[in-house]
């Protein structure tokens, strides 16, 4: 049974290759390029869907100052609207000279509002079944969340290196080319997605059930 899962899965697999082979017949680069990097939008979209819930019931797991989980929600919320605005295929393929386009994509700094920290008692005593089950809430939440917009921020550098090396290898003034690009439009977003959805920051600066780690 596992053996035909596999076959079928590799025959699948092929089938949307060549079908993405023949796509790619008799259409330009520009067209190439925005269907490859449009793709990283639709998907964060889908994304965006599940990770929303997904925090706003974190948030909601423990006691906060009134207005945390309020505040941490429109810091999220102001994020994701961003990082969305500039996930602009035509815009971001302009950048990379493969495509023209009227509008460029946005590169200032964006203006993320403060995730929120709860206030601390130097002399609390941190009850360690409390944070050891904060973890595995939290951890489930960055798997579902963090490691996204890693995973995101790779996917996005990969496709710059892919569209704007000039041989087989990029050389590294193109690798700095393409940091450069990432660290101008995404990195303090994703950024934030991770550093604002991993364990020390939800179990010990929002929720403070754990001594801080770092």
């Amino acid at each position: 049974m596992n053996r035909l899962i596999t076959i079928v899965a590799l025959l699948s697999a092929c089938y949307v290759v060549s079908a993405w082979k023949d796509w790619k017949e008799g259409k330009s680069q520009c067209e190439i390029c925005m269907a490859e990097t449009g793709a990283y939008l639709t998907d964060f979209k889908l994304a965006r869907n599940q990770q929303i819930p997904k925090l706003t019931d974190t948030c909601g797991k423990y006691p906060t100052p009134d207005g945390s989980c309020s505040s941490l929600m429109e810091m999220f919320k102001y994020t994701y609207d961003t990082l969305e605005s500039r996930l602009a295929a035509k815009e971001i393929c302009a950048f990379y000279g493969i495509c023209t386009s009227e509008t460029t994509i946005d590169t200032s700094d964006p203006a993320i509002p403060a995730a929120p920290v709860s206030p601390k008692d130097p002399s609390k005593a941190y009850d360690d079944a409390t944070c050891y089950n904060c973890n595995i809430t939290a951890t489930v939440t960055y798997l579902n969340v963090g490691s996204y917009a890693v995973s995101m921020n790779a996917g996005l550098e990969n496709n710059c290196l892919s569209w704007t090396k000039a041989g087989m290898f990029p050389t590294t003034e193109e690798h700095k080319h393409c940091k450069d690009f990432m660290g101008k439009v995404f990195d303090k977003l994703t950024n934030t997605i991770r550093d604002k959805s991993n364990v020390n920051y939800l179990c010990s600066d929002l929720f403070d059930v754990c001594p801080s780690t770092q």
